[in-house]
């Protein structure tokens, strides 16, 4: 894998993680329910959706047809246009997201789960092994859904498995009077 690539991987990886803010937010807004983020995208996502899937095509092809150098601008204008929206949409915000466990855990696991296909596509010596975790890491970093869905189905059941916070107990009146 060239230099180009791997940097192209590396800026598509880091404007999916500055997206993925406004989908997690869209997630808590909806108590976590897949069902309501769902219907969130089908009914206000729809042309940024289409922009992400279109970019994708174009990064994908540009690689494929080793024009690598038109890959990392396409990859550097994604990654500049969600910067700026993602600035925008926090700047412009009522609501703020709120950093909850589950949405650190999303976020920790979208970083890993990126980070490692990013590595692997670059250090893999198998031609077809790096060029999948290319494929799969463009697919994630850019159809922003599709990593949230997958960091989803990840987070989900572990946030499930750990402790409820404890609540703190409070004082009876007896042992306030000692």
């Amino acid at each position: 894998m060239s230099y180009f690539i791997f940097a192209t991987l590396l800026l598509a990886a880091a404007s999916g993680i500055f997206s993925l803010y406004q989908h997690a937010k869209k997630l808590q807004q909806n108590s976590y329910s897949l069902l309501g983020y769902f219907k969130w995208l089908k009914d206000s996502y729809t042309a940024e959706f289409a922009l992400s899937a279109l970019l994708y095509c174009a990064i994908t092809l540009a690689i494929k047809n080793e024009k690598e150098i038109l890959a990392l601008i396409l990859a550097s204008v994604l990654f500049l246009l969600r910067l700026i929206i993602s600035v925008k949409v926090t700047k412009n915000a009522k609501k703020k997201l709120a950093f909850t466990v589950f949405v650190k855990m999303l976020y920790i696991i979208a970083i890993l789960m990126l980070g490692a296909l990013v590595i692997v596509a670059k250090l893999s010596t198998d031609e077809m092994i790096s060029n999948v975790f290319c494929i799969v890491g463009l697919l994630l970093s850019t159809i922003i859904p599709v990593l949230t869905f997958v960091a989803w189905l990840i987070t989900y059941p572990i946030s499930k498995l750990m402790p409820a916070k404890p609540k703190k107990e409070t004082k009876t009146d007896d042992e306030v009077a000692d």
